[in-house]
């Protein structure tokens, strides 16, 4: 039944291009995972237990995704990210929170972190061109330094640290980064 919930919702995307369409579909397979994400035994003991139903799952969902679903998964990606335009709104976050809540929770956000590492590198290099291409009459190191400072590693803290206690700096990870970029 969800498999055609799925192939349903990526027709639909594929038709009109609207990314609320994949939004709603993660939203509903995430509705299934917690229904059915509950300890289950399997009768097997390698597969035992929710972690082994989580695997299975996750290996139906990937098998099941038609091939636009990463242009899509780019694209939802894309849209949690602020626009180069200045006159563009910003991301909302808790629609941000929501989508990366629910890519971890299904398991999306692990099997296609190299999508979203590669979107990520795209969205940075396009802004350097964009800001920094053929600036020669001064260094751009410091506005480039606070613009990843303020923009991306809040959005990669987002995206990554959601199960980290946030109680102070040393319990983040990017934490140490930041202070090494900070030397520089």
């Amino acid at each position: 039944m969800i498999t055609e919930e799925i192939l349903a919702s990526m027709e639909q995307y594929e038709e009109s291009g609207d990314l609320e369409v994949v939004n709603k579909m993660l939203e509903r397979v995430a509705e299934w995972w917690d229904a059915w994400g509950t300890y289950v035994p399997l009768f097997n003991p390698y597969l035992e237990g929710s972690a082994g139903y989580r695997r299975t799952c996750s290996i139906h969902l990937n098998q099941t995704l038609p091939p636009s679903f990463s242009r899509a998964f780019r694209e939802l990606i894309l849209s949690t990210l602020p626009s180069s335009d200045p006159e563009s709104p910003p991301p909302d976050p808790a629609r941000s929170q929501v989508i990366f809540t629910n890519l971890a929770n299904i398991g999306l956000l692990s099997d296609h972190e190299h999508l979203m590492g590669t979107t990520l590198k795209e969205f940075t290099t396009n802004y350097v061109k964009e800001n920094c291409a053929k600036v020669w009459d001064r260094q751009v190191w410091t506005e480039m330094k606070e613009w990843f400072t303020q923009t991306i590693q809040p959005w990669i803290e987002m995206a990554y640290t959601r199960t980290w206690m946030k109680t102070d700096g040393r319990s983040n990870p990017f934490h140490m980064w930041s202070l090494r970029v900070d030397e520089y």
